[in-house]
Order: C-alpha cells, then sequence, then structure tokens
C-alpha cells in the first residue's frame, strides 16, 4: 500500500483519504472496560487508586487518535527489517490515518518488554510524542492496555501458542504506565 502519485513501482498507489481513520478496531474503549470487571488482581494492583478512571480514558481515546497521518497501527520489532539506509516498515493490514504519535505509543509497549526505554523515555525522544499531550497519551496508553490485558485472557488461537503471554506482557507494561499517567 502506497500513499502518493503514481511510480514505475507503485502504478496504483492509494489516496491517504482512502484510508481509514483510526481507530479501526485497537483503539476502542470496550477492551478495557471488559478487563475493569476482572476480579481484583495484578491489573488493579498496577493501576490502584486510578482503576477506577480508567473508562473515562478509554472513552476519550478515539478522539485524541484523530489525525491525518499514515499510521501502521502495528510496528513491533517482527514488522521492522533493518536496511543499510534505515529502518524498514513491513506488514501493514492495520493501516489507518490517525495522530502522528499513535504509532509510537502503540510501539511503546513493545520496545519497553524487550529490555529498551520504558514508554514515557521512548516518547521524549519523538518531537510528536513530546508535542502530545499527557491526556491524549493517558487516553491511549488506557485503550493499549485494555486491548493487551483483553486479549491475553482469550484462548489462544491455533497455532500460535505464544501470542497470549506476549500480549500479557504488553499489558503489564501498558498498564504501568497508564498508572504513571494517571
Amino acid at each position: 500500500m502506497v500513499a502518493g502519485p503514481p511510480t514505475a513501482q507503485h502504478p496504483h498507489p492509494m489516496s491517504l483519504t482512502s484510508i481509514p481513520l483510526c481507530p479501526r478496531n485497537l483503539l476502542i474503549p470496550v477492551p478495557f472496560a471488559v478487563a475493569a470487571q476482572v476480579p481484583p488482581g495484578p491489573i488493579h494492583r498496577e493501576l490502584g487508586p486510578a482503576s477506577t478512571g480508567i473508562q473515562c480514558h478509554a472513552r476519550v481515546c478515539p478522539g485524541h487518535a484523530a489525525g491525518g497521518t499514515l499510521l501502521h497501527a502495528d510496528i513491533r520489532t517482527d514488522n521492522l527489517l533493518l536496511a543499510d539506509h534505515g529502518p524498514v516498515v513491513v506488514d501493514w493490514p492495520w493501516a489507518c490515518r490517525g495522530a502522528a504519535f499513535v504509532d509510537l505509543v502503540l510501539f511503546a509497549p513493545s520496545v519497553a518488554m524487550q529490555g529498551s526505554p520504558p514508554p514515557a523515555d521512548l516518547i521524549a525522544l519523538s518531537r510528536y510524542g513530546r508535542a502530545a499531550s499527557r491526556e491524549a497519551l493517558a487516553a491511549l496508553a488506557c485503550g493499549l492496555a485494555g486491548y493487551f490485558t483483553e486479549r491475553a485472557l482469550r484462548p489462544p488461537p491455533p497455532g500460535l501458542p505464544t501470542v497470549r503471554a506476549f500480549q500479557a506482557a504488553q499489558g503489564t507494561v501498558a498498564r504501568r504506565w497508564l498508572a504513571e499517567l494517571i
């Protein structure tokens, strides 16, 4: 998928306006509302008193994700190729349009769980991250924490026995980050 004028490599590019707006199915408030119903345990211990405000943040998430930037919406290390000229992002089935900092927020838990900077430090390295309001970061972190938490509670899909553990680890990072933000 390429946005822009036709070229020899991409004779049938898509218009950026033909790409759906973010959020599609990731940044919706429902998952964290579901996760909030889980009996007290790690989720509530990590969020502490803030656990009562999570649905409020999740409800405003879609508004903060709005924008006109082309987003990948699933950047992880396995969707990056390191080339001589820099990283290349591959596997674009969730492409959408949204705020310029959204991909960085979505990428942050994956980076942190693999031993790199915590989300707040990663966000601070980007001009788009630094420009995002704390409220916007909290809203997106809430949606992301809910998504990973709810998904991790499901049985693994056939052929992907480790995906729920991966989502649980990202959920833990996202919930801790959310607790810092709210």
